[in-house]
């Protein structure tokens, strides 16, 4: 195997699978785990294989891995749930992208770094999935997340091109059944329709979650979104990093410019809360927008709280932020006061 991860041959009486039978010819990325060496084969096998540290590895000339024994053992679990090679798990969100609000008002947190999901109750942090190291795998690099009404988490995630539903207890199920670029948006309606928005394909897509991954409809063609929130009519609002900023799709399809100046320098999330006010938060600005229906945009009060707001969601007495560069989430009351929620 050379380091790039292309298998080159094995010497005889080796062979390349954990079954015995003939390897065949693929691309094996690899990665240290627990001392151990962990491949992915992509060709026939689709669970990660660990060569047990027993295993000599010896390298010769060209840079290709040959191994002197056959030393497979039992498949490595799809997500890795603790500390490797001496480094502490993490007790906190590492760069908390994005925030969404349970039924039961726990915080669902998009770690971009870690990579995973976060749930924060009580002001106490536990991991709640963690995503692969390999890119193009599951959760490798989310970016969005949503929960539905009764409870389920959705995350969108560009490392494996598709919006997941993750739990405690299984492996992240996809739930489009084409190819979703980089869902940077998510948003759930009355309905329960999950709205995506697709920055790769400049799109907003809908999809009705089942128990089998389903096709995504078109809803409207915009470019660069980068948020989504519904609100009590079932109207989904857009923030976008091009001209025309926040824009609103009502019931009809027909797509309305809410803001059309250029005062949001960098507008990143977007929340509607309990009394219908729309906000949108500001990275490069460092603050959260008030938006009016008529296109009115009123900043926050001067706050040094806010170091690079990214997402945000509503929890029925005001906004929570995402913060990656506290990295912390942060307390928006109604009056437009920023606290720091976490960590206490």
């Amino acid at each position: 195997m050379r380091r790039s991860g292309v298998r080159s041959s094995l010497p005889a009486p080796l062979t390349g699978t954990h079954d015995g039978e003939p390897g065949l010819p693929g691309r094996f990325p690899f990665f240290r785990r627990f001392g151990n060496l962990v491949v992915k084969q992509f060709v026939g096998l689709r669970t990660p294989l660990r060569i047990a540290a027993a295993a000599s590895i010896v390298w010769v000339l060209g840079g290709a891995m040959f191994l002197s024994s056959p030393a497979f053992d039992a498949p490595v679990a799809a997500q890795e749930t603790a500390a490797t090679d001496g480094v502490a798990e993490p007790t906190a969100p590492l760069y908390p992208l994005a925030v969404a609000i349970g039924p039961d008002k726990a915080r669902y947190v998009v770690d971009r770094n870690l990579p995973g999901v976060w749930k924060i109750v009580d002001g106490q942090a536990s991991i709640l999935v963690r995503g692969s190291k390999i890119n193009r795998e599951p959760l490798n690099a989310p970016r969005s997340i949503a929960v539905s009404s009764d409870g389920r988490v959705f995350v969108g995630d560009s490392g494996g091109c598709n919006v997941f539903e993750v739990s405690a207890d299984a492996p992240p199920r996809p739930i489009s059944s084409e190819r979703i670029g980089i869902p940077m948006g998510l948003a759930f309606d009355s309905q329960g329709n999950l709205f995506v928005a697709d920055i790769e394909l400049h799109r907003i897509l809908k999809l009705v979650p089942g128990s089998e991954p389903v096709e995504p409809t078109e809803v409207a063609a915009i470019r660069a979104p980068r948020a989504l929130a519904c609100d009590k009519e079932d109207r989904v609002w857009v923030v976008s990093g091009y001209e025309n900023p926040v824009r609103r799709i009502e019931a009809n399809g027909q797509v309305t410019t809410i803001v059309s100046s250029d005062v949001l320098q960098y507008p990143a999330g977007i929340a509607i809360d309990a009394v219908g006010s729309i906000w949108v938060s500001d990275s490069y600005a460092k603050t959260i927008y008030r938006i009016g229906e008529d296109g009115t945009t009123t900043p926050l009060p001067s706050s040094e709280t806010l170091v690079y707001p990214v997402g945000i969601a509503a929890d029925g007495t005001g906004i929570v932020v995402a913060d990656p560069r506290g990295p912390a989430l942060r307390q928006v009351d109604g009056a437009g006061a920023v606290t720091t929620e976490f960590p206490r």
